[in-house]
């Protein structure tokens, strides 16, 4: 009677932590997902191209859709995420096809940056990383119109409009 006991609390044991086990694997797998990847000073890339789509990360949004896409830039969908505000992103047309950049959170991004109009032509330097199956370059430097914006430094580090390191928690 006490083997069946001891048998029946020890698979209540390992029922329930495999079922905390997976609770918490896919929190992870949310927060991985929602995460901007990491620098890698390796993959520095500079491309030149013109403003396909000027757009906040718009999350289930159509890469296509036209209508609507200057509303989402100004006013982002679903406002702060986590404490963070959506991030600025840019569709550019280059010789080698399109490449979409992100600039950083909206609070952080120069206005005149996250208001380019299409067909505007910048150029981008930035490591090229891989974002939810998609190639992205996280931008360091944007030249448009003669001015240079610093987004990161060579670390990779998020600078604010002044030029300081912007905090983890910001």
């Amino acid at each position: 009677m006490q083997r069946a006991v001891t048998a029946v609390v020890a698979t209540l044991f390992v029922l329930c932590a495999s079922g905390a086990f997976a609770q918490e694997k896919s929190r992870e797998e949310r927060q991985r997902g929602s995460r901007v990847p990491a620098w890698d000073p390796k993959t520095v890339t500079t491309v030149i191209g013109a403003v396909v789509a000027p757009s906040s990360a718009d999350r289930g949004g159509r890469q296509g859709d036209r209508q609507g896409r200057a509303e989402r830039q100004r006013e982002p969908r679903g406002g702060r995420q986590g404490g963070r505000q959506q991030p600025v992103m840019l569709q550019l047309k280059t010789d080698s096809g399109n490449v979409w950049v992100l600039l950083g959170p909206r609070d952080v991004v120069d206005s005149k940056l996250a208001s380019l109009p299409e067909s505007k032509t910048v150029e981008v330097t930035g490591s090229k990383v891989a974002q939810r199956g998609r190639d992205v370059i996280l931008a360091a430097t944007v030249k448009v119109d003669g001015n240079e914006y610093k987004i990161r430094n060579e670390e990779g580090e998020l600078l604010d409009k002044d030029g300081n390191i912007v905090s983890e928690s910001k």
